[in-house]
């Protein structure tokens, strides 16, 4: 949650000392409300269900795209690299979810570019990438493998939550 000042400073910390130029986070917790500001990044967010956000550094031209989903919380940019044009998102999709909604949502987030990082808390687990399976990692993988795409996913080497690779990247 960056919903306290204190944790709004330990992630401008964390990206300065890891020179980061792009952050996904899940779980924001945030309220239209609350402002987020760290210095030298654009902050898009969408704080639907528990919030998702991508920060930006600012030498990036970016922009917020819009997409409409129905069960994962995303929020999506336009960065310009160079002469390329990504779109970044940062996901949470909820715990149970599967099935033709859960890939729909997958699809409007990946359509109309080549060029596609998604990553987050995915809460999926399949045996392609860790030694477990659920309803959400089958649905994915079944779309990865179902659709005209050149994504792959990418897990950590670590768990990241009780054992299990949860957080996942989509890259093209």
């Amino acid at each position: 949650s960056l919903v306290t000042h204190q944790r709004r400073i330990m992630l401008q910390c964390l990206l300065k000392s890891q020179n980061t130029d792009v952050a996904l986070i899940q779980e924001t917790h945030l309220e239209e409300k609350y402002r987020v500001l760290i210095k030298g990044y654009r902050c898009y967010r969408d704080d639907r269900g528990v919030g998702t956000m991508v920060l930006v550094k600012e030498k990036y031209q970016s922009h917020q795209l819009t997409t409409d989903t129905d069960v994962i919380n995303s929020c999506s940019v336009n960065l310009r690299a160079g002469n390329t044009n990504w779109r970044i998102t940062s996901l949470y999709i909820p715990c149970g979810s599967s099935g033709k909604t859960l890939q729909n949502d997958l699809q409007s987030i990946n359509r109309q570019f080549q060029n596609t990082i998604m990553g987050g808390d995915l809460n999926a687990r399949h045996r392609s990438w860790c030694t477990e399976t659920n309803t959400t990692g089958n649905a994915i993988r079944r779309w990865l493998d179902d659709i005209d795409t050149n994504l792959s996913i990418v897990s950590p080497g670590e768990p990241t939550y009780n054992k299990s690779k949860l957080d996942h990247f989509l890259v093209s």
